[in-house]
């Protein structure tokens, strides 16, 4: 398959084979403000910008998606999303985390390491679905390689090999749309 690419930042088609979104609904988050790339776009493009995603951004939507198939609402997720990450920061590969996501209706919870849950938002006290980020972060991890001394990242052979089939499929329609408006 060639030498591995060495990046700092992941494209929407390997953020699709890591999180479990499809495109669409990466758009959809991002179109609506609910969830957009941490990163600034690197290149401009004619209709936009490329989105560029962050570890963190990976975690973060890798535990979304657990919500949304736990039968979690995205809406109001937006604030509570602000809200995660302005107390508590960012998150690394190998980071210890001593904290948990809850989802109580449509409202994102967190629970600390001395086991106080709170809505993001307000700060209510609630209970509802789970989700460990420590073990996200885990899954991540198991797919990626990260090279602390550059703070760079490297797709396992196996997800590379997904997201490029990921790519061929997002792009193939477009292809040949183009070529038939050519022809």
């Amino acid at each position: 398959m060639g030498k591995p690419y060495v990046k700092k930042a992941f494209t929407i088609h390997e953020v699709v084979v890591l999180t479990g979104f499809s495109k669409y609904m990466l758009d959809y988050l991002a179109r609506e403000k609910i969830f957009e790339a941490s990163l600034p776009p690197m290149e401009e493009r004619r209709r936009g910008k490329r989105r560029e995603y962050s570890y963190e951004d990976l975690v973060l939507l890798r535990a979304l998606h657990a919500i949304c198939a736990g039968r979690g609402k995205i809406r109001n997720l937006k604030s509570a999303l602000v809200a995660f990450r302005k107390e508590f920061g960012k998150i690394s590969p190998g980071q210890r985390i001593a904290r948990h996501l809850v989802v109580q209706g449509d409202e994102l919870c967190v629970v600390t390491a001395n086991g106080t849950m709170r809505q993001l938002r307000d700060g209510q006290m609630t209970l509802s679905l789970v989700i460990d980020l420590a073990e996200v972060r885990d899954e991540i991890d198991s797919q990626v390689d990260y090279d602390a001394r550059t703070e760079s990242f490297t797709l396992k052979s196996k997800t590379a090999a997904a997201a490029k089939a990921e790519k061929a499929k997002i792009w193939e329609p477009i292809a040949q749309r183009r070529l038939a408006t050519v022809g």
